[in-house]
């Protein structure tokens, strides 16, 4: 695969070989093995230049990309968008495979967040995610934790941004309550409720915003294919990309007016306390996410001294001031 600009396509060997692989399997009715087989008896090397094994042959053919499609990887299971490159096979063949590949057994796969805190969470330095890391802690143990993403892959000198989770948890939890309480107040909704969310309507900044999404999650889609990022990290990449695309799509037709009301916040806020103790870490982050956009992490200023503070930011800002 090669990429132009922000546009990718197949090299013209690697677009006959992989449409003769779609046919193989969906009107031959050849397995992943047997197709992988074939793919190395005829010196066909992979874009890194190596052998083939099932698991390349299988990831690439189910991730739509000669179809001219993107994938997303989800708990209910693969849901495929437009891409911006062209597709190399039919939508007939390409109907085909997906018909022959629903028949065959597929392991139970859930997307799970390990924290409902994961992709909330960001690094006050460089406005970066922040990825899951196991922490030193009281007593010299080892604890789950936060590191900056950024940090974490260039080491580039920056200084480390960490955090451990249960302070993280303990900050957020406590912000929730608060504003479940203080939203709660008879006067002070009433006074809210008369504000009205001022929504930012410029077009041609969407427009960008959404182009270069798009960008990003087909560029995305390439890494994966090519195996040069695990399918965890596509998949969590992928979900907040397509989230943002969503969003900007659905700003074209949807109306100036907020969408939300501080009664549907309090319910929010209350909600979320209710489920604090009892929901699974998918349940409680789906709920955060509902009235977090994200929270910054603030490490202290001096390494070593002070601690690290947390400042959450509110999806909707105008309903809490």
């Amino acid at each position: 695969m090669r990429g132009e600009k922000d546009t990718y396509e197949l090299h013209p060997e690697q677009s006959i070989v992989l449409a003769e692989a779609y046919r193989r399997y969906a009107e031959d009715e050849h397995g992943f093995s047997r197709i992988t087989r074939w793919l190395n008896s005829e010196g066909v090397p992979t874009a890194r230049g190596g052998s083939w094994s099932i698991p390349v042959v299988t990831r690439i053919l189910d991730s739509g990309f000669a179809a001219g499609l993107i994938v997303q990887m989800t708990a209910e299971g693969r849901t495929y968008h437009p891409g911006r490159h062209p597709a190399i096979i039919s939508a007939e063949l390409w109907q085909a495979y997906l018909r022959r590949r629903g028949e065959a057994p597929r392991p139970s796969r859930q997307v799970e967040p390990r924290s409902p805190l994961s992709g909330l969470l960001r690094c006050a330095d460089c406005g970066g995610s922040m990825r899951l890391a196991k922490r030193p802690s009281a007593g010299g143990q080892m604890a789950p934790g936060f590191v900056c993403t950024r940090w974490y892959q260039y080491r580039d000198g920056r200084r480390l941004v960490s955090c451990l989770e249960h302070n993280a948890i303990a900050a957020v939890k406590a912000w929730v309550l608060e504003r479940a309480a203080e939203i709660q107040d008879g006067a002070r909704a009433a006074a809210l409720e008369r504000r009205a969310v001022t929504a930012i309507d410029d077009g041609a900044a969407a427009a960008r915003r959404l182009a270069k999404s798009r960008a990003a999650l087909g560029a995305l889609t390439v890494r994966w294919v090519e195996g040069r990022i695990s399918e965890d990290a596509y998949n969590a990449a992928a979900e907040r990309l397509q989230a943002e695309i969503d969003r900007l799509n659905t700003r074209d037709t949807a109306p100036a007016a907020p969408d939300i009301t501080v009664e549907e916040v309090r319910e929010l806020a209350v909600r979320v306390t209710d489920l604090w103790d009892a929901a699974s870490p998918l349940e409680l982050r789906t709920a955060l996410a509902a009235m977090i956009d994200h929270v910054e992490v603030i490490p202290p200023a001096r390494k070593g001294y002070g601690r690290t503070d947390f400042r959450v930011v509110p999806r909707y800002p105008e309903l809490y001031v």
